[in-house]
């Protein structure tokens, strides 16, 4: 009968402790950033995921995006959507706020707000329009560029002006209209940094030793069209003088391994991979329908241009 009771006992123990385990649920963390405890701003990706969190305090200017006049759907409220379930569109109706409710005009960022979602954060600004004072909720989940912070505005042309450039072989635009295509590895300087009104926002105006002036666009901490000489150098330097230039220029050759082509081209969209006895081979997908394929961590086989 004793053995029976402890056996009871046991039991109730060990189901006590398994009722009393700490299981600790998904629940995405609400954060918010204010200048008081707002990051060191000194970021070039302008208003992103990178950099939301540096950006109370900062100042925007609306310089719209292409076919802004039809008006910014989701975009600009006047709750915040990372806690307000049915958030109200601002100066609008159900889906969008009209282009001259923001087009042209300043904002202050007071707060930032930023939630996991998956991989990825979610991240809502509040911003007080200078001229009507009026309190704006901002997402750029949309249009990422319609919007530019001063600061990185500032930023572009402290860290461009007067650098140089070489072309990497892709289609730009003019400054006096029409497209062109600069022969890959041909040199240009940053004169200026311009801002187009309902078109790409900042672009950087280059020019080569005939007097051309392009376009160039700033994508976060590069620019798309065109890398820099000191870059290239870098570039150089890290991977040797065989596949350094190559790499730079964002071209991909035979012999090259995972890194240079990660590099190079950056990161593919799939990959897949096999063993067969001491090879490895690897297959990468890119956009562009651009496939490069390994074996044993070095390029053999190229499809699709650099």
């Amino acid at each position: 009968m004793k053995q029976y009771i402890l056996a009871c006992l046991l039991a109730i123990t060990c189901f006590t402790a398994q009722a009393q385990l700490n299981i600790i649920g998904n629940k995405p963390e609400l954060k918010e950033y204010s200048v008081h405890n707002a990051e060191a701003y000194d970021s070039l990706n302008n208003i992103s995921a990178k950099s939301c969190m540096a950006l109370p305090g900062q100042t925007l200017f609306m310089c719209g995006t292409k076919n802004g006049h039809k008006g910014y759907v989701e975009t600009f409220y006047t709750d915040n959507i990372l806690i307000v379930d049915k958030p109200k569109i601002y100066k609008g109706g159900f889906y969008s706020t009209p282009a001259d409710a923001v087009e042209g005009k300043y904002f202050e960022v007071e707060k930032v707000w930023t939630k996991p979602a998956g991989i990825t954060l979610r991240y809502v600004l509040l911003l007080r329009e200078k001229e009507s004072g009026d309190s704006v909720y901002y997402t750029t989940t949309v249009y990422p560029r319609a919007m530019i912070c001063l600061g990185y505005y500032e930023k572009l042309k402290s860290r461009y002006i007067g650098k140089t450039f070489l072309a990497l072989g892709l289609r730009v635009e003019k400054m006096n209209g029409g497209l062109v295509t600069p022969a890959v590895g041909s040199e240009y300087s940053c004169k200026d940094v311009g801002l187009e009104m309902n078109k790409n926002g900042a672009v950087l105006i280059l020019e080569n030793e005939s007097g051309e002036q392009v376009k160039a666009t700033p994508v976060d901490d590069e620019v798309y069209e065109f890398v820099t000489t000191e870059q290239r150098d870098y570039i150089i330097n890290k991977y040797g003088q065989k596949y350094g230039l190559q790499i730079a220029l964002r071209q991909i050759a035979l012999g090259m391994t995972t890194e240079m082509v990660l590099e190079a081209w950056g990161k593919p969209y799939r990959k897949s991979a096999s063993q067969n006895g001491n090879k490895t081979a690897e297959s990468w997908a890119f956009d562009r329908n651009r496939y490069v394929n390994f074996e044993n961590g070095k390029v053999v086989y190229i499809s699709g241009s650099n």
